[in-house]
């Protein structure tokens, strides 16, 4: 009869900031199996690297806990898959990304949204033991809310491309259903977005979360000084908030252009986007004889009609 006690994988807590090549969390110390069963039950433990074509195997006694370094030549460095059976007993299969003792640090953990958009930049610190060569410092710009690295083994063509990320804010438009891409510029509406059920969605880590302990406000000001409204967020999953738009279509309507920022905690707001009016530019400026338009709508097709009050006997043109 198969007993149904499995074997435990047992975990230690991830390297926050780093992940592996799918978003996964990575490890820097090899996790353990703790294995059912008495001293007369052997137990057949197997752990395979990614690209390699057989598994390092040994056997253990039921009721210890084993060591995946255990019998190792180096640090293990990579994606491994662990498979651990015995005779009557459920069988235990896992994944894991480890990137042995590799630790990282950064002054600043937490990466808040920027007054006028942007993440402040950040530089991490990474640290591995003899055999384990990483980058020592690895920076992240105002723009990036991650960056490539490679870790690798000194004494193989072991390796993990990982991904070093800090917790973050982040934005994203969805207009129609459809969402748009992650990012940490403020985000560009116009009249027909709002027409076809815009949405901004607004990402916050877990610490921010915590210490916030209500879904942030977003405040819609008219840049010409009309009073402010206040746009209500939902969240939709874990750790995105939605706020929809289509309820500020007729302010924008009647008078014009809103801008659109996050209250992020007593007197700190972050600007998240901006609502443009029907106008086709924000400003006109005149260079020489070249007309500069600020903030112009991306229309195909502008027409421009020019006059001069000085000279009011020539036809505009």
């Amino acid at each position: 009869v198969q007993s149904t006690e499995r074997a435990d994988l047992l975990l230690g807590e991830p390297i926050e900031g780093l992940l592996g090549p799918d978003g996964e969390p990575v490890h820097g110390e090899p996790p353990r199996l703790r294995l059912p069963g008495g001293a007369s039950q052997t137990w057949t433990v197997e752990l395979l690297r990614d690209g390699a074509a057989l598994p390092r195997r040994w056997t253990a006694f039921g009721g210890a806990v084993v060591s995946l370094a255990d019998g190792s030549t180096g640090p293990l460095v990579g994606r491994f898959r662990v498979a651990a059976s015995a005779p009557g007993q459920s069988p235990v299969r896992a994944s894991v990304t480890l990137a042995q003792g590799v630790s990282l640090t950064a002054r600043r953990r937490l990466r808040l949204l920027r007054e006028n958009g942007g993440l402040p930049s950040a530089d991490v610190k990474l640290s591995a033991p003899a055999g384990v060569l990483v980058p020592s410092v690895v920076s992240l710009k105002s723009i990036e809310m991650r960056t490539s690295v490679t870790i690798r083994a000194a004494d193989s063509t072991h390796r993990l491309d990982a991904v070093v990320e800090l917790p973050h804010c982040a934005l994203r438009r969805r207009v129609a259903g459809e969402n748009g891409v992650w990012g940490v510029r403020p985000e560009a509406f116009t009249l027909d977005d709002l027409a076809h059920g815009a949405c901004l969605d607004v990402q916050l880590p877990a610490r921010l979360r915590e210490a916030l302990g209500h879904v942030p406000a977003l405040v819609a000001t008219d840049p010409a000084g009309g009073r402010d409204q206040l746009v209500r967020g939902a969240r939709v999953a874990d750790g995105v908030y939605r706020y929809r738009l289509a309820e500020l279509l007729a302010s924008v309507r009647s008078d014009g252009s809103l801008a659109l920022s996050l209250v992020l905690g007593d007197g700190f707001t972050a600007q998240v986007a901006r609502i443009r009016g029907s106008a086709v530019a924000e400003a006109v400026l005149r260079r020489g004889d070249e007309l500069r338009l600020v903030d112009r709508d991306p229309a195909p097709e502008l027409v421009v009609r020019v006059t001069s009050p000085l000279t009011p006997w020539l036809r505009p043109w």
